[in-house]
């Protein structure tokens, strides 16, 4: 039996490639005979389960494939499982893909029915997400070189995939969980470049598809930043609201809300991103100024304290540590939105230097934006109430001392932020270098600068937080 198994399983191997060879001398073009070989090659999951089930030689016959795709790439030893006349890495990804499930199915057995649907999504969903995504009539791109045709093929094939798979084979998925693999799926394939999909679908997908299988409860208590963490980084690079490693960093809070609140700590948490995104777009068409692109570390100085009060309630969770988190998140938009809306007003007040500012400088201030900041507080304060649970005089509590640490920020704008001169315009702004020269130093302290006077307000608010809620 188990050496029926091994002839069979690197028959069809051969087989499919050997396909994909004569389809290619016949003149089909790369793009389709590789293709081939990816659609059919998901079977090789069947023979594999039939003759082994979660033995090792599954585990072994993974990795003799991925050593012969390594060898055929290095080698090129089959032009016909490249990529547009060169010789892609996508198929041994592919088999590394493979061989991770070979060997976690040996450590939890129950993988292997789940493992089966990560194939199947990666075989049929992308192999066909490629076919129909070089379709040009009527077609058009969703996210840089990703098209609809492919993306909506990616999604319907993933659909029959696990339904398919979870009827044969009695796993009994529910329709919701069908779907949001479905979907999940599709998501992976769309911001995946360069082949990393054959491993992104397959990993992803088995492993999602075995919690929703055997711990479904507690999984869906996180499915909503599982299914809506892709299409927000993806509006975040379309907007260039954040730069590469400000997403990675914003990625590493989104985690530590997500595994310490579930689904509501991530709502929450997206709100402030979005009220953010609109902010600023309001800023920019008033100011005709481009929007800003942030980056790590003007995230960090938003975002820290809300991270380690997340990270404090996963190690002990206290309310204290959910109130601190989304105060954290109240002054953080309240601020931003003062910014963004304040650019409204022609002018700004100081008003603890008693005096008019131009718009956009630190420690100014204005009724349209100083209203909108309370708003924003109070609309974080509110999501919270909704969502987790929180008293009304919590949430009360956080809408005022998410404000109160917007009026602090501006305090510290207007009397501790260094303030530079320009020498040609004898403007006073908060950049070192203006009109292409070094500027001089005007008032406040060298350290304390933009990103400095965010994380202090967010302490501020923070530990405001914490003294009335003890009181």
């Amino acid at each position: 039996m188990i050496l029926k198994g091994y002839l069979f399983s690197l028959a069809y191997g051969i087989f499919c490639i050997a396909l994909s060879g004569l389809f290619y001398k016949l003149g089909v073009k790369t793009t389709y005979t590789r293709k081939i070989t990816h659609i059919l090659i998901g079977f090789e999951w069947v023979i594999l389960y039939h003759y082994f089930a979660t033995t090792i030689h599954f585990t072994t016959i993974c990795f003799i494939f991925l050593s012969i795709l390594l060898i055929s790439y290095i080698c090129n030893m089959f032009p016909q499982l490249s990529s547009q006349k060169e010789n892609a890495p996508g198929t041994i990804y592919y088999g590394i893909a493979m061989s991770i499930m070979g060997i976690a199915i040996l450590f939890v057995p129950e993988m292997i029915l789940p493992f089966g649907i990560g194939v199947f999504c990666t075989s049929f969903g992308d192999g066909f997400a490629g076919v129909f995504g070089n379709i040009k009539k009527y077609n058009f791109y969703v996210f840089e070189n990703k098209t609809f045709f492919g993306s909506s093929a990616c999604f319907v094939f993933c659909l029959l995939s696990a339904t398919a798979i979870s009827h044969v084979y009695e796993l009994n998925l529910a329709i919701h969980s069908i779907l949001f693999i479905s979907v999940f799926a599709t998501e992976l394939e769309l911001v995946s470049k360069k082949g990393i999909d054959n491993i992104l679908v397959t990993v992803g997908i088995s492993t999602l598809t075995y919690f929703l299988s055997y711990h479904s409860e507690r999984t869906l208590n996180y499915i909503v930043p599982i299914l809506l963490t892709v299409p927000i980084v993806i509006l975040i690079k379309k907007k260039r609201a954040l730069n590469n490693r400000g997403i990675i960093v914003a990625l590493i809070l989104n985690a530590l809300a997500t595994i310490a609140f579930g689904n509501k700590g991530f709502i929450v948490l997206i709100s402030f991103f979005i009220g953010s995104i609109i902010a600023d777009k309001v800023k920019k068409s008033k100011t005709k100024v481009p929007s800003e692109t942030r980056n790590a570390i003007q995230v960090v100085s938003n975002g820290s304290v809300s991270g380690l009060a997340a990270f404090l309630y996963i190690l002990y969770p206290r309310k204290i540590f959910v109130l601190l988190f989304i105060s954290a998140l109240a002054e953080a938009l309240s601020d931003t939105v003062a910014s963004g809306m304040g650019a409204i007003s022609q002018k700004s007040y100081d008003p603890f230097k008693r005096k008019y500012v131009e718009r956009g400088m630190s420690g100014g201030m204005s009724i349209i934006g100083t209203i909108s900041s309370f708003l924003a507080s109070l609309l974080i304060s509110t999501l919270s109430f909704l969502f987790i649970e929180l008293t009304v005089i919590d949430a009360i509590i956080i809408a005022f001392s998410g404000f109160a640490g917007a009026i602090f920020d501006s305090w510290l704008g207007s009397c501790a932020q260094i303030k530079y001169i320009c020498r040609k315009c004898n403007c006073v702004v908060e950049e070192k270098n203006h009109c292409e020269e070094a500027c001089d130093k005007k008032s406040g302290f060298a350290w304390i600068d933009n990103n400095i006077v965010n994380l202090l307000s967010t302490v501020f608010s923070g530990i405001l937080t914490i003294i009335v809620f003890v009181l």
